[in-house]
Parts: C-alpha cells; sequence; structure tokens
C-alpha cells in the first residue's frame, strides 16, 4: 500500500504538506514558507545603472589587485563582499552620488566577484609558468600570452556564471541546512545601511588608512621607520 500526500493550505503560513495513510511515519512534513523580498517586484526603484556598474568595476580593479598581491605574497585571499558593501553604502550616501539598495547590492556583487576572478587567476596562471612540456616551459612569460590568460579567465568566470544559475535552486532555494554567512552578513549590512547605521563605512575607511599608514612608515620608498622583517642574529636555523 503507498500513502497518499494532500496539501492543506493556512492562511498566512505557505502551503503544508502532510503525509496520510499507513506509511505516514515515513513521510517528512515541510513547509513552504512565504517569501517577501526586501524590495517589492512592483518597485520602480532603480538597479542597473550606470553609476552602479562604474563603481563596481573600480571596486573590482581595487580588491582584485589588493587580493593578487597579498594571495602571490601571503598564499591566501580575503573575501572582499562585506567591505564592498559597506564601501558601497558610503559612497551611495554622498549628495551628489545618492543610490538606493539595489544599485548598491549590484556594485557589492561585482565587487565580490572581481576578487574571486582574481583569486581563481593567481592560483592557476602561474602553473602554466612551472609546466615542462618536451624539457621546455609551456609560458616563458606572462605578456606574450596576455589573450591566451584573459581567455581562460573570461570562461572560468562565465563557467561560474552558469554553474551558479544552474545550482541557485538546489543551493539556495530548496537547501535548509546551508545558511550562506558571508552573503547573509552583506545583506543585512545593506538593510542596516537603509536604515540609517553609519558606523561600518567609518570602521573601514579607518582601516584603509590605517593600512595605508602603515605601508608608509615600512616602504623603501615611503618614510621607512620600521622595517617589515626584524632579523635575530642569535636565532639561526638549519638548511
Amino acid at each position: 500500500m503507498r500513502g497518499r500526500t494532500s496539501c492543506v493550505q493556512k492562511p498566512g503560513r505557505g502551503i503544508v504538506r502532510a503525509a496520510k495513510g499507513p506509511l505516514s511515519q515515513n513521510f517528512r512534513r515541510f513547509r513552504l514558507a512565504e517569501f517577501k523580498p526586501y524590495v517589492p517586484a512592483e518597485s520602480n526603484e532603480p538597479e542597473f545603472t550606470l553609476k552602479a556598474v562604474l563603481v563596481g568595476i573600480l571596486l573590482a580593479a581595487v580588491f582584485g589587485a589588493a587580493n593578487a598581491y597579498l594571495g602571490m605574497k601571503a598564499g591566501q585571499t580575503v573575501a572582499a563582499t562585506i567591505p564592498a558593501a559597506v564601501i558601497a553604502i558610503a559612497l551611495f550616501r554622498l549628495p551628489f552620488f545618492r543610490g538606493g539598495v539595489l544599485e548598491q547590492n549590484l556594485t557589492r556583487t561585482a565587487a565580490s566577484v572581481g576578487e574571486a576572478l582574481v583569486a581563481g587567476a593567481i592560483f592557476t596562471i602561474p602553473a602554466f609558468m612551472m609546466v615542462n612540456v618536451s624539457g621546455q616551459r609551456l609560458w616563458t612569460d606572462l605578456r606574450t600570452h596576455f589573450w591566451v590568460g584573459t581567455f581562460i579567465l573570461l570562461a572560468g568566470g562565465l563557467l561560474g556564471v552558469f554553474f551558479i544559475i544552474i545550482l541557485r535552486r538546489p543551493l539556495c532555494v530548496d537547501a535548509k541546512d546551508l545558511p550562506f554567512p558571508e552573503s547573509t552578513a552583506s545583506a543585512e549590512i545593506v538593510k542596516a545601511g537603509q536604515a540609517g547605521a553609519a558606523d561600518a563605512p567609518r570602521y573601514v575607511f579607518g582601516a584603509m588608512g590605517l593600512g595605508a599608514l602603515l605601508e608608509l612608515l615600512k616602504d623603501e620608498k615611503g618614510l621607512q621607520i620600521f622595517k617589515e622583517e626584524v632579523t635575530l642574529p642569535f636565532l639561526r636555523f638549519p638548511k
């Protein structure tokens, strides 16, 4: 015998599917909660604007360059989603550069995708410089393979977009146990910015200023009051 499934509509609570029959204990009850977007579908708020795209490209270049330097030097990268969200909030609050929440979200997304693409590049492109084919290096100079590398990055970026289109529903819509903490935090930051919370941009820009000051004080082309590395003559490691 097979159990039967019925759908019950409850006001304000979505659809509840309950199993009936002898095998009802083997069926799992679940509820399709009613989804309410932060910005209503009938809203006419601008989203895909020229300033949002240009700022997103600029932030993608800045965070991409920073991640490329950090990844090649330290072997790891940092996510730019949350800093990009905070910077977008600060920029679109300027009197001459006002923008809505959808424009901020587009800028944040473009910046985060840019740094992610660079992170994939710095861990794959150098491999072509290390591969030997018949006793010769596959790539001897990155400048002579600029367009090949560009095509590889373009193909990787498009492949990622295609995969997220396919996997969006099973990973983001149907999955109940994947909270996506970073994306959730970015969304909450954008919402907090609309509510008037203005502390986050101050901390982010303050940290950027402090980092620039430290770089000026330790770099050879700057003041170099102190060095980045400390040599201890009494401590030597065996080779």
